[in-house]
């Protein structure tokens, strides 16, 4: 019987300098997307917090006309918070809170007009309309801003950014 021996010259494995000349590169390039990285995921969040915001508002205004009763909306510097107002009682709804501290709701230029003044808060009534003004989302280190608008009389919830 006749056997065939195989020669052993394939090389297997690396060589370091192939392991280090690899490590090289793959840290020139993560140095080079990590910025570019971070600041897509930030302006990310800003994007997905005011579109978060008109979902809110939107839910609360469609459940005020379909449950015939008040919804309000209070807006702080970290949380949106829904309230189901029935017969001067409130019950919480919906509870949104911000994500990190890169995004902020610029409260200053908040200009809801609520019964008891200019607030933080957003009323939708059961007739279909709303206490108007716009909310501001904003985020460290850029000028791109988001403005969330509620028209008063029809309650319709837009943002532009």
């Amino acid at each position: 019987m006749l056997r065939c021996r195989r020669s052993r010259t394939v090389d297997e494995g690396f060589t370091l300098i192939e392991v280090l000349v690899t490590c090289v590169l793959l840290s020139a390039v993560l140095a080079i997307a990590t910025p570019a990285f971070i600041s897509w995921s930030a302006a990310r969040a800003q994007k997905d917090t005011a579109r978060e915001l008109v979902s809110q508002l939107r839910a609360a205004q469609v459940r005020a006309q379909s449950e015939v009763t008040p919804y309000r909306v209070d807006i702080t510097a970290d949380e949106v918070r829904t309230y189901r107002v029935v017969a001067g009682t409130d019950s919480l709804d919906r509870v949104y809170e911000l994500p990190g501290s890169r995004v902020t709701l610029d409260l200053g230029a908040t200009s809801f007009t609520d019964t008891e003044g200019t607030g933080d808060r957003v009323w939708f009534f059961p007739r279909g309309n709303a206490s108007d003004g716009t909310l501001t989302v904003s985020r460290e280190g850029t000028s791109k801003v988001y403005v969330v608008e509620v028209e008063g009389l029809t309650s319709r919830v837009t943002y532009t950014g």
